[in-house]
């Protein structure tokens, strides 16, 4: 589970945990967020209603976040507008891809909503490219919140016993919303350096 301490990826990870699956809570320290320590605390809250089914991680996407998005970000924005977050989600899920490999795990998923595709990196553009990375090395990619209602997503919250609001860092490209008609492109574009980067991380 890509993991913020958010109010969706807290309400994706109770979908799992209430279905007896174990999940693992990955968040991701991109080198550009503050208050990492916030995205724990929301863990281990999870962690205390599901001890037996839950962990957490923090891994590290400040290699790859660059080379993909940083270090072209000037040439990017002026060719397909300000589309880094996309970059950046599709280096913390070439992480993941890693990570599942490593681990045996088949599935990654996130709180990616239906009524928040003002986010480019929630976009159906941008979910084509992300499955179509997870695909490549044998693993699904789920979003179970995309269709709930608001309502829904904080009711899995709540009967969990936990709360509904955000406990997450703070990333310095948050809250980017922007339409554009190039997130396909875009991301299309990171996509080789993703491939290639999980590659050389599992040896294949």
């Amino acid at each position: 589970m890509l993991f913020s301490g958010g109010a969706d990826s807290t309400a994706a990870a109770v979908y799992y945990l209430n279905k007896g699956n174990k999940v693992q809570l990955i968040t991701f320290d991109n080198g550009v967020e503050i208050n990492l320590n916030l995205s724990e605390k929301k863990a281990k809250m999870i962690i205390r209603k599901f001890p037996k089914l839950c962990s957490w991680w923090m891994l590290n996407s400040r290699q790859l976040f660059h080379q993909m998005a940083i270090k072209t970000l000037e040439k990017d924005v002026k060719k397909y507008g300000n589309l880094v977050c996309c970059g950046c989600k599709l280096a913390m899920l070439a992480q993941s891809i890693v990570f599942c490999k490593k681990n045996d795990i088949k599935i990654i998923a996130d709180g990616f909503e239906k009524s928040q595709i003002y986010y480019p990196e929630q976009t159906p553009e941008y979910i084509y490219v992300a499955d179509l990375l997870c695909k490549k090395f044998g693993v699904k990619n789920e979003h179970p919140l995309y269709n709930l209602s608001s309502k829904e997503i904080e009711n899995l919250t709540v009967q969990a016993g936990l709360p509904p609001a955000p406990l997450q860092a703070v990333c310095m490209f948050g809250e980017n919303r922007l339409k554009s008609r190039h997130i396909k492109k875009y991301t299309l574009q990171k996509l080789p350096m993703a491939v290639e980067y999980v590659k050389n991380q599992i040896g294949c």
